[in-house]
């Protein structure tokens, strides 16, 4: 069974969209929300200050003052990378669904312009928005979380308001008895380097869409040019194929012979001249007729004209 060119051409263009962009924007929200239950669950809620608080369990020769070996922390998170990165996958999620109907809509050339480019103005603008919100989140979640760590266990009691990250990640490297943290950290870094993915993805479909336009007569046809005229790539899309001229005619007089070269006899090349037209029968009865041969004869001269 033979795959046809055309579509695998679609497959691979709609890949980055469908295949990519789509499940990494999913996969952005699930790992958020199993990060975020996760640091629920290990912590307690002060209903009088409404803010989260950590029970640590101080590790020996850390030189914190707590009484058995406990440490109660109140916590403020900085949710804004967190919320930010679902409005990105949100967002991420939308495009992928729109490209892949562009895409599917842009499989062929034939169509309204003006639909086509609208189209690809969504891919462009679209994807091109995912990709660079993508790269400024990520290097704006990655400088606050390097700003945000500790310098040593002892700053966990004047600790500021941080994300659920580097809280995670901080608890983890100075108190390594909390199991939690290191779950919970690896997930809430998981989520942050999970926008290079999406990056990345954004372009491959950028890349589709390029190669879209230049089917039709690259960035010109974007922007108002006609492109290719009805999606013919030659400059005569007209002209038949020369299997097409060397096929014989069907039903024609002159099939099997070739082609006749000139004009038929009888007939001048510019114009068609008046023919009498001769009583052949008349002829053929004079000849069976002898009495009447000469009356015949006598018509048929009279018949004669003569044309300069």
């Amino acid at each position: 069974m033979q795959t046809s060119p055309t579509g695998l051409r679609v497959l691979y263009l709609i890949t980055p969209a469908l295949l990519l962009l789509l499940p990494t924007s999913i996969l952005i929200v699930l790992l958020d929300r199993i990060s975020r239950t996760a640091w629920n669950n290990s912590t307690t809620t002060t209903w009088l200050t409404s803010s989260d608080q950590l029970t640590l369990t101080i590790p020996p020769n850390s030189g914190l003052n707590a009484t058995n070996s406990l440490l109660e922390v109140d916590v403020a998170i900085d949710r804004a990378p967190q919320w930010a990165f679902i409005g990105l996958a949100l967002v991420a999620f939308i495009a992928s669904i729109l490209d892949s109907c562009a895409i599917w809509e842009l499989r062929r050339i034939e169509g309204s312009r003006t639909t086509q480019r609208v189209w690809m103005w969504i891919l462009f603008v679209v994807n091109f928005c995912v990709f660079g919100a993508s790269i400024g989140l990520l290097g704006w979640a990655s400088a606050l979380q390097g700003a945000q760590k500790w310098s040593g266990i002892a700053a966990v009691e004047k600790a500021e308001r941080a994300t659920v990250e580097t809280w995670s990640c901080m608890v983890d490297e100075y108190f390594p008895s909390e199991a939690w943290a290191k779950h919970v950290c690896g997930l809430s870094k998981a989520t942050r380097l999970l926008l290079i993915p999406l990056a990345l993805s954004a372009l491959l479909v950028l890349v589709s869409a390029y190669i879209l336009t230049r089917d039709r007569g690259s960035l010109s046809w974007l922007f108002g040019g006609k492109g290719r005229y009805a999606g013919f790539p030659d400059l005569y899309p007209m002209q038949p194929h020369q299997h097409q001229q060397q096929q014989p005619f069907l039903n024609h007089p002159y099939q099997g012979q070739g082609l006749p070269q000139g004009p038929p006899q009888g007939q001048q090349q510019y114009g068609m001249q008046p023919q009498v037209q001769r009583p052949a029968q008349t002829q053929a009865q004079a000849q069976d007729l002898p009495e009447l041969q000469p009356q015949v004869q006598g018509v048929a001269g009279a018949g004669k004209t003569t044309f300069r």
